[in-house]
């Protein structure tokens, strides 16, 4: 008997707002099903402000794909933004509980729990935590330890955590619409996930993620992220340099910015001339 699976997850932008479910019949090939986007509302830098804006926004998102696929999907994965994530290296220490040594899933966690426990300012949190490295009884580089014995076990961790109001506001605009969070994903990792190749991450790369507000960067090793960090500016500032610089609108030095500019300077014209509107 063939069955589908279904997985959603929703984009949070500066600029837009967009929403992707896919389908997986029987774990083949992800298939998309349903895809839209809205202008965003209530975002600035890629933080969350107005609750309600976005609210309103997921809602209407929400019933368009009850309506188009006939099916409620209630809870997604989502991203997070803004320069007020950040990472922190922590480590957790723990005896092996079981009488044979054999380390267990409640082993893993409770070490994971133990590194997690970091010492934050004020109105700081931590929402995820990235594993990167276990060490038992001193033997380091081991990546899956279920199983394997051993008296101590020790991890090291990636902790990533973010402002509590901008955080407190990105679930509520979530909350406040039918969407539930499954996982909240920081968007320079998303972008990672998408764009690199396991053996990448493996050797060693970074990543830019570039949007209308925020510029982030996830730099990954040996198959691991090892450090995050979001800039608040994006592709707005480019807008706004072209407007100050032609004296024009900034729908218009937007559309400029689309149609001629480029990130590759040999398809650039030096004597091309372009006509814009604004003042004398």
């Amino acid at each position: 008997m063939s069955s589908n699976r279904y997985i959603a997850a929703l984009d949070i932008g500066t600029h837009t707002i967009k929403a992707l479910v896919v389908s997986q019949k029987n774990g083949g090939d992800l298939e998309a099903v349903f895809q839209t986007q809205r202008e965003s509302k209530g975002v600035r830098r890629g933080i969350v402000v107005k609750p309600e804006d976005v609210s309103y926004i997921l809602q209407d998102i929400f019933n368009q794909l009850k309506t188009e696929l006939n099916k409620k999907i209630g809870s997604l994965y989502v991203n997070i933004d803004g320069s007020h994530l950040f990472c922190q290296s922590s480590h957790g220490l723990i005896s092996v509980s079981r009488a044979d040594h054999k380390i267990s899933e409640e082993d893993i966690h409770r070490v994971l729990q133990e590194a997690k426990v970091v010492s934050l300012p004020p109105l700081k949190e931590i929402f995820d935590i990235v594993p990167q490295e276990f060490i038992i009884d001193g033997e380091r580089g081991v990546k899956e330890v279920r199983g394997l014995q051993g008296v101590k076990l020790e991890a090291d961790i990636l902790a990533i955590g973010g402002f509590s109001p901008y955080l407190k506001n990105h679930t509520q605009a979530i909350l406040n619409s039918d969407f539930q969070i499954l996982d909240r994903v920081p968007s320079p990792v998303a972008a990672a996930f998408a764009c690199l190749t396991e053996k990448q991450k493996e050797l060693g790369s970074a990543i830019v993620d570039m949007g209308a507000g925020t510029s982030g960067l996830a730099v990954f090793k040996e198959g691991g992220l090892i450090h995050l960090a979001i800039l608040p500016m994006g592709s707005d500032n480019i807008t706004q340099d072209i407007a100050v610089g032609f004296k024009t609108e900034m729908d218009l030095a937007e559309r400029i910015k689309l149609e001629y500019g480029s990130c590759q300077p040999v398809k650039n014209k030096k004597s091309e001339k372009i006509k814009v509107e604004g003042e004398d």
